[in-house]
């Protein structure tokens, strides 16, 4: 059981990376309207996306890295 757990896992974890998404790093949160900007760690894509969770959106700052599927 605990092998089988343990494989699934390790194929989690290459599933993961195969389909990883992109840092961006947080340059601005409009709370009002729930849109973050960010950038691209190359700086050659800024992109904006809505949060609608509310403890979500009070939960992130300028400058933090998230990930995102720039895809």
């Amino acid at each position: 059981m605990k092998i089988r757990l343990l494989v699934l896992a390790v194929l989690s974890c290459l599933f993961a990376f195969a389909n990883a998404a992109e840092p961006v790093g947080i340059t601005a949160i409009d709370a009002r309207a729930g849109i973050v900007t960010a950038r691209d760690a190359g700086g050659k894509r800024t992109i904006q996306f809505k949060v609608t969770d509310a403890a979500l959106l009070k939960s992130l700052k300028v400058g933090q890295t998230v990930a995102a599927d720039l895809g």
